[in-house]
């Protein structure tokens, strides 16, 4: 698990905690939001079911998680995502209202639009997921917000089929903060899509300068962008989108990807990395000396792409899928 940021926001990120089993909390300073908390981000990875990476009699992810939660939400707003490798479909992942028992809170609660999604499967890690979200009180932004709203697109993709496992969970109260949200196209590093979203910076001169950012923003805003997964390639902005509040049903058109490696070329990409090996060497000397990351990554997707060019098939299909978003709030 790896964190990238730019330079010039060094000192606004630190890692809080991590461990070996694939959980890691990153703290971004309030100095960059215009809310005064701290955020803290959980990125996660939980081994689909019946992995023998991690014994589960060792160690609970969602019992760690919810233990998290309860620790950070003291200190911050939490922000949770990665492969959570459990599928849910749309099963209900929220509490229901009362407005007899939670009146004295009735300011705090937003309206939430139900969750679509295009994954009809509900495993153990999903109910586990669900689980977890109505003891903590956070809900999953898959399905709900800005690109993705009313669709739910696919995360994982392999031959036997596609599924959503990726997630990104938060609570009601800040989704005014996430300024945008999108499941990124698959490519050929990973057999999971990158989740892409924003949460809304107060606009901060100095970092902007570093930035380069020359954009007039009247709102004096900028987004801190986090991409979770290996994904890189987001060639696809016009994601196959539409406003589903006016509609109850719809088709939705997309390429399912399936990257077939060659194992008879097993050789053939052993010499071609062996070929790149000094360049390799030269890139993690850089990265120990602070060069530019984005020089860096560029570099080795590079290396990456022509190593694996020779070892992989892969084949597009088009898919015809539909969803159905009923124009229906809940208050929570």
């Amino acid at each position: 698990m790896s964190v990238y940021y730019r330079n010039y926001l060094r000192k606004y990120v630190t890692i809080v905690e991590k461990n070996q089993y694939g959980v890691m909390w990153i703290k971004l300073s309030k100095e960059l939001f215009s809310f005064n908390e701290d955020v803290y981000v959980c990125n996660i990875y939980i081994p689909p079911l019946n992995s023998k990476v991690i014994p589960y009699d060792q160690f609970d992810f969602f019992e760690e998680q919810e233990t998290g939660i309860e620790k950070y939400a003291l200190l911050g707003k939490l922000f949770l995502t990665g492969a959570l490798n459990s599928r849910c479909s749309d099963k209900n992942d929220l509490l229901s209202f009362d407005p007899y028992i939670d009146v004295d809170q009735l300011s705090d609660h937003v309206f939430v639009l139900p969750r679509a999604s295009m994954d009809h499967v509900i495993d153990t890690h999903g109910n586990r997921l669900i689980e977890l979200c109505l003891f903590t009180s956070h809900i999953i932004d898959n399905g709900r917000l800005h690109s993705d709203q009313g669709l739910g697109e696919y995360t994982f993709h392999s031959l036997n089929g596609s599924s959503v496992v990726d997630y990104l969970l938060l609570k009601p109260c800040n989704f005014k903060y996430i300024n945008s949200f999108k499941i990124l196209q698959p490519n050929e590093f990973s057999d999971h899509s990158g989740i892409s979203f924003s949460i809304t910076c107060k606009n901060n001169s100095s970092s902007s300068n570093n930035n380069n950012n020359n954009n007039n923003n009247n709102n004096n805003n900028n987004n801190a962008t986090t991409t979770t997964t290996t994904t890189t390639n987001n060639n696809n902005n016009n994601n196959n989108t539409s406003n589903s509040d006016n509609n109850n049903n719809n088709n939705i058109t997309y390429d399912n990807i399936n990257i077939r490696w060659e194992p008879d070329k097993e050789d053939e990409l052993n010499r071609m990395f062996a070929s790149h090996i000094d360049h390799l060497s030269t890139l993690t000397e850089k990265i120990n000396n602070d060069h530019d990351i984005n020089e860096i990554t560029e570099s080795f997707i590079s290396i990456m792409q022509n190593a694996s060019s020779c070892m992989t098939k892969v084949n597009r299909t088009k898919v015809n899928s539909s969803y159905s978003n009923p124009n229906k709030k809940n208050l929570v």
